[in-house]
């Protein structure tokens, strides 16, 4: 085998962290799930280090350092964060997003990239049944001035009503920027999965033939 890591790159809800696991043990390759080290790394949670979405600067300095110390390593099997790649948060001092320049290490490092995809439907519907089985909120809200307008109008809201209501609103952010970040997702690479279309077993196979 010519790799010795594989990327799973892709929008939330494409099946990163389920097929990244049993990925990782059919190849006997260690997994890991990149915002799950994150949090590590932090000791916050992701809704506590974006300020539930208002603010991505740290997470994504964090998340490229993370990536840098991780491409040094052999036999990885990686679940990138969605916005990995495609991120269009500018780094500081620089001309360029924390999207471009991990795609850059990425390219110059010759990584395996696989892309997972899903139809809008799909995704849809695997967030907000994640979200409704969640006691908090797994997945913060990308757009920050979005974010920031919805902490001020769940404030006075009773438990079960702003839960209801972030769910819907989670869902709403996440179709908008996945339309908007699909060319970017698709520049990346060829090895294309669709995880709509195939089982998780079938999946994992297909990745393994690509690779």
């Amino acid at each position: 085998m010519k790799h010795h890591s594989v990327y799973l790159l892709g929008f939330r809800a494409t099946g990163k962290s389920t097929i990244g696991p049993l990925l990782g043990k059919k190849l006997d390759w260690k997994f890991v799930e990149m915002d799950r080290e994150l949090e590590k790394l932090a000791g916050k949670t992701i809704p506590e280090l974006t300020k539930d979405g208002t603010t991505w600067q740290e997470f994504r300095s964090l998340e490229h350092r993370l990536l840098k110390s991780l491409l040094e390593k052999k036999n990885l099997v990686v679940s990138t964060g969605g916005g990995l790649a495609v991120s269009d948060v500018s780094i500081e001092k620089e001309k360029m997003t924390f999207g471009e320049l991990n795609t850059k290490l990425l390219i110059d490092k010759k990584s395996f990239m696989v892309l997972l995809t899903a139809d809008e439907k799909i995704i849809e519907t695997r967030i907000r049944e994640t979200e409704k089985k969640s006691n908090t909120m797994l997945r913060p809200i990308l757009d920050s001035k979005r974010a920031a307008q919805v902490n001020i109008q769940i404030k006075n809201m009773e438990e079960l009503q702003k839960k209801n209501y972030l769910i819907e609103q989670i869902v709403r952010d996440s179709l908008n920027l996945y339309k908007k970040r699909q060319k970017l997702y698709l520049s990346l690479t060829k090895n294309i999965v669709d995880t709509g279309l195939l089982s998780i077993e079938e999946t994992v196979n297909k990745i393994i033939s690509l690779l």
